[in-house]
């Protein structure tokens, strides 16, 4: 299971590796989940517990992102 210290820095990445804003950056992990800003939000304030499949799911989104916007 993730912190949600940990959901929020992959977020974080998400925002730094793409120039995103808060709520922009909440969406695209949203949508690369295939569920609501708000269930990922409920994530990141620990307010409901993340499957251990959208976390794996999340880690590998986030890192194909990063790799993209390298260009590697």
């Amino acid at each position: 299971m993730r912190t949600p210290a940990e959901i929020k820095a992959q977020r974080e990445a998400i925002q730094a590796a793409m120039g995103l804003g808060i709520t922009a950056a909440q969406d695209w992990c949203a949508i690369s989940l295939h569920t609501s800003r708000r269930a990922y939000q409920q994530w990141e304030r620990g307010d409901r517990r993340m499957h251990p499949a959208f976390c794996e799911l999340l880690s590998i989104k986030v890192a194909k992102a990063q790799r993209r916007r390298r260009g590697t």
